[in-house]
Order: structure tokens, then C-alpha cells, then sequence
């Protein structure tokens, strides 16, 4: 039996997948340079293109036998093809819909030009040209050479979703429904509202994100289908190749925004912190004299839920995210604690809110002065508990 003739009849690991992309890049284009990346999935072509694989690898494996040969070579055509939107607009306007991605796509400066909207602080909106064999994402350049307004390519994008969005839910336990298109655009259809007022849920739309074909859906006034949520949408994202968010949006007027549900404070504060140690790691790492990328810090307790909070140190120019504290350090006295909603008033000339960062931060400007520090509420910082 040949290599290849195994590779057809029996299980084979992703390695041997990238091996047989890689032998029919090279067939179709000797003089390619691909070499496999194994930590990160991807075959990198010529030293600056890259071809993820483990989405294509997932689909192989689904992919009916007497199929699987022209399939390997449609995913060496991805490598060897110019992966590029189509340069005219009316090429690309019956190819555009939006796609959703996790926020930390958008962290990367080559991504966050293209964020089109945000769902809350957790996830965003990209455009994509859905071509027969890819999809590939629509930077601005791009764009701007349709010459068309910015309007014109949102209306388009959501006007292809809407074409191929007959409701398509499964109710998975009672008042819980997940998506059931199974298209790679299933969070897409957090865009089309219409979609979710025919749902029975009981309250307003209660909507998790959780991987790029999972979108779950229950009602704010469903305690039994909220827990089912959070129960399976854990389960999603740990198993899941395409995990996108753990925090729930709301359905309000139209739009999306995050929600903080009773009963699962902790969990949301848990992946708030997360979410923001994260970026602010990312934000460390990109140069020295950035400002300082504080994180959300856990003061556990025994007695009860933990606290979250931040520290805003003097002299210490920093990005701050949003925690249900701030912890006040100075250089000669012991550290004191305040409320974010109080700082947000009592020192609102020094903190500057940078809109263009996902998730929100504030910079500091300064250090708020023994004036400023007593007509503020604050607390010695062991006693924040007691807060």
C-alpha cells in the first residue's frame, strides 16, 4: 500500500497532512520554499506567506474518501495562490460578509486596522471576501481601492449574510438554543438582530460567543438557561479549535453589549481578568517606552467572592483596565484603595480614556495629590473586603 494510499484509508496526524500540502505546493511550483511550523500549525511559504492548517486538517478528516485527493490540492492552491480580495467592487460585492473574530485577533497592529466594530469588549467585526476555495480578510488599502463608501461595503457584507441566514437553531436543553449553520459564520449572525426575536426566550436576548461555529442563545430571565450556557459554552471552548469568548452580550435596541448576569459574578470577573492580563502581556512585550500595561489582580478571600483590582502606582505612567478597584501606591504612605466609579469622578482630569483599545483602558496623567486623596472615598487597601 503507498504512503498516500494510507493516508486516504486511515486516521494520520497533522504533520503527515502538512507533508502531503507541502509535496503538492511543490509539485504545482518547484521553486516555492515551504517549510512546516509545527508550533504553530501553519506552513510558512517563501519565508513571509503563511497556510494554517488545522482548520483544513479538521475539514479533511470529514471529508468523504473519494474527495480527500482534490481537497489536498485545493489547500495547496491556498499557498500558492495570491491570497487576495478581489480588486474591482462589483468582483467583491457578491463575495463580502462579515466575520468574528476574538478581540485578541485585532491586538496584532496589521489587524486592528481592520476592525470594522466591536460586540462588546470580548470580540470583533471583520470583513472577508468569501471566495469558492478561501476567505480572505479585507484591509483597508483594499477597500479604499473599490472606491465605494464604507457604508456601501457594510450594507453589502450584511446584505450576502442575510441571503444565507434562514434561522437555523437547536434547542440543546430547555430555553437554550446554539446555532446550527455550521458555516464558519455562525457568530456573524449576531449582526442580523431579526434573527433572534422570533427565539422563545423568556427576557431580553442573552447571546456567548463561544467558538467560531458555537453561538448560544437563551433569555436574561432564564436562570435555568443561563446556567446551561455557561455549563456548555465551558465545554466549547475547551475543546473547541476556534474558542472565541467566555463573556455574554445582551441584546439591546439592536445592538450588543456586555452583560453581567446575577449569579455569575465570578465566573465574568475571572474572565475579564484573563482578558486583560493577557493584552497587557502582549502590550509589555511590543516595546520599553510604552506606558506601563497594569494587570487585574486577585485578592482571594475565604469568607466570601474575591476582589479584583488594579494598581495605579505614582510616578509610574500607565494603561489601565477597567477592575472594580484601583489600588493607590505612594511612594512615602501605605497604599490606599479606591472604587473605579469613584476614581471615574474624584480624579477624572487624570485618567484619559483610550477608545482605540480593545479592551478599554484608561492612561493615566498623572498621580492624584494629597487634595484630591482626601476628598475621595478611600480605604486602606487591606480593608477592601470590607468595601
Amino acid at each position: 500500500m503507498s504512503w498516500f494510499s494510507r493516508l486516504l484509508g486511515q486516521p494520520l496526524s497533522l504533520s503527515e497532512f502538512a507533508a502531503e500540502v507541502r509535496k503538492r505546493m511543490l509539485r504545482d511550483q518547484p521553486q516555492l520554499r515551504v517549510e512546516w511550523e509545527p508550533e504553530t500549525n501553519c506552513l510558512r511559504v517563501d519565508g513571509s506567506r503563511t497556510v494554517s492548517l488545522l482548520r483544513f486538517f479538521n475539514q479533511f478528516r470529514t471529508t468523504h474518501e473519494a474527495e480527500k485527493s482534490d481537497f489536498l490540492d485545493a489547500v495547496a492552491r491556498t499557498g500558492t495562490t495570491s491570497l487576495e480580495p478581489p480588486p474591482t467592487w462589483a468582483e467583491a460585492e457578491p463575495t463580502l460578509l462579515p466575520k468574528v473574530r476574538e478581540i485578541a485577533y485585532f491586538w496584532d497592529r496589521q489587524h486592528d486596522e481592520m476592525l470594522q466594530q466591536t460586540l462588546g469588549e470580548a470580540a470583533g467585526v471583520v470583513w472577508v471576501s468569501d471566495l469558492p476555495e478561501f476567505s480572505v480578510y479585507v484591509p483597508p488599502v483594499v477597500e479604499a481601492g473599490w472606491h465605494v463608501e464604507p457604508s456601501q461595503v457594510r450594507e453589502a457584507a450584511l446584505r450576502n449574510l442575510r441571503a444565507r441566514s434562514q434561522p437555523a437553531w437547536r434547542e440543546v436543553s430547555p430555553g437554550l438554543q446554539l446555532s446550527a449553520w455550521n458555516d464558519t459564520y455562525d457568530l456573524s449572525r449576531l449582526l442580523l438582530p431579526e434573527l433572534f426575536g422570533t427565539l422563545p426566550l423568556r427576557g431580553a436576548p442573552i447571546a456567548l460567543p463561544a467558538a467560531r461555529n458555537s453561538l448560544l442563545v437563551t433569555g436574561e430571565d432564564d436562570a435555568q438557561g443561563i446556567a446551561a450556557m455557561m455549563q456548555l459554552a465551558d465545554q466549547i471552548i475547551e475543546s473547541d479549535d476556534f474558542p472565541v469568548s467566555r463573556l455574554p452580550l445582551k441584546l439591546v435596541n439592536g445592538s450588543w453589549h456586555d452583560v453581567r448576569l446575577p449569579g455569575w459574578e465570578e465566573r465574568s470577573a475571572s474572565a475579564w481578568a484573563g482578558l486583560y492580563n493577557e493584552h497587557s502581556t502582549l502590550l509589555q512585550a511590543e516595546a520599553d517606552d510604552l506606558p506601563y500595561a497594569a494587570n487585574i489582580l486577585t485578592a482571594s478571600r475565604t469568607d466570601g467572592p474575591s476582589v479584583r483590582l488594579t494598581t495605579w502606582a505614582e510616578d509610574v505612567d500607565s494603561w489601565l483596565p477597567v477592575a472594580p478597584w484601583i489600588a493607590l501606591h505612594l511612594k512615602e504612605e501605605e497604599p490606599m484603595a479606591i472604587r473605579w466609579e469613584d476614581a471615574l469622578q474624584h480624579f477624572a482630569s487624570l485618567l484619559e480614556h483610550m477608545p482605540d483599545m480593545h479592551p478599554t483602558r484608561y492612561r493615566t496623567l498623572g498621580f492624584p495629590d494629597a487634595t484630591q486623596r482626601a476628598a475621595a472615598p478611600l480605604l486602606p487597601l487591606d480593608r477592601v473586603h470590607e468595601g
